[in-house]
């Protein structure tokens, strides 16, 4: 595989992965509704249900939009878990990112975000699609990572590891273990 293809799908991966930190953003507010609590059984200290969330940029437009079935947070180990989370990232004129996956949860100050079960990051109509079951972003090391197998797809490629870590401020990727790239100039779309 040539230097500039490598460059172009570990830039593409920075990118969805970013796509993944803003998250943090759209969950950490303050507008929420209480919910009464009962003793002897854990319950949430705030529970939204069909929860949609949005961000504006400085000119008005929607930057970023999120939704989820539900979303609770516990104050006895301060963790927000999530249900069914769906994140949209607009960059002006180019191509929308997406993310999704089954649950998530945020924990430590919500420095610590974390997506499971079924995670896919896409950009506009599936021209990079990124799958992987389990990643983790550290907020305050600028830090993505799993251990899990992880899948990267676009127009003509396709690339797949065990376990990965991105150091998103410097904009380096490393995929860990059993790493495989294909480069197919006839193929047509992602699948």
């Amino acid at each position: 595989m040539n230097k500039k293809l490598l460059t172009n799908v570990l830039s593409t991966l920075l990118a969805g992965i970013a796509v993944i930190i803003l998250v943090n953003f759209l969950l950490d507010s303050g507008d929420t509704d209480q919910v009464a609590r009962t003793s002897g059984t854990p319950t949430p200290d705030w529970y939204w249900q069909t929860a949609r969330f949005w961000r504006f940029d400085i000119s008005g437009e929607i930057s970023q939009e999120a939704t989820a079935t539900d979303v609770k947070h516990y104050e006895e180990d301060d963790t927000t878990y999530i249900t069914d989370p769906r994140f949209t990232t607009h960059h002006g004129e180019g191509s929308p990112w997406f993310a999704r996956a089954d649950l998530g949860q945020m924990r430590e100050d919500n420095n610590i975000l974390e997506l499971y079960q079924n995670v896919q990051i896409t950009r506009g109509e599936r021209e990079i699609v990124i799958n992987t079951e389990k990643i983790v972003i550290d907020r305050d090391q600028n830090l993505a990572e799993t251990d899990q197998p992880i899948t990267i797809e676009g127009s003509k490629t396709r690339t797949e590891g065990v376990g990965m870590r991105a150091w998103l401020k410097q904009e380096r990727v490393e995929l860990l273990d059993k790493v495989r790239t294909v480069h197919d100039p006839d193929r047509k779309s992602v699948v």
